[in-house]
């Protein structure tokens, strides 16, 4: 597994995903910026290749692939 998230880090989407998002949700009312979105790992899964993620402008938590994040 590529970058090793504990609980409690800060992490973004990697620059090349996020330029994707950015791209693909130009149809709705509000716009996400993916590219300067920040959020911190409140779970990281052990077995699956994924984490939790509490982005800073929502309530509810995210599940994202590893290799989609990174450190901040």
């Amino acid at each position: 597994m590529g970058n090793r998230f504990e609980r409690d880090d800060r992490v973004r989407l990697q620059k090349a995903m996020a330029v994707r998002f950015a791209y693909k949700a130009h149809g709705l009312a509000k716009r996400t910026n993916w590219i300067k979105r920040q959020g911190t790992v409140v779970r990281v899964a052990r077995v699956a290749d994924h984490v939790s993620v509490l982005w800073d402008d929502r309530a509810s938590v995210d599940q994202w692939p590893t290799r989609a994040l990174e450190k901040i």
